[in-house]
């Protein structure tokens, strides 16, 4: 089965595409795919960055990798570390 999308201007009908059910099925699968892919994107990462940001680590996060930045002066160093492990338990 097709289905046909046509213009009509000034009295004259144009057709635009002509297109298969079961292609406009499949583009309609991908979309929810996508859709889908994205949506568990966002519910992944969002935990995520507000539990790396309430430890005060500076970080960025990759659609495959989480990079954490952190900057130190060698005198307090002994500090970080305590904040450090105080977050990760």
């Amino acid at each position: 089965m097709n289905v046909t999308v046509r213009i009509v201007l000034w009295r004259r009908e144009i057709v635009v595409f002509t297109i298969t059910i079961t292609i406009i099925i499949i583009i309609i699968v991908i979309v929810v795919i996508i859709i889908i892919i994205i949506i568990y994107a966002i519910l992944y990462t969002t935990p995520l960055s507000h539990l790396i940001e309430s430890s005060s680590v500076q970080h960025h996060l990759y659609a495959d990798d989480t990079q954490l930045f952190i900057t130190f002066s060698p005198a307090f160093f002994s500090t970080l570390i305590v904040h450090l492990l105080s977050v990760l338990n």
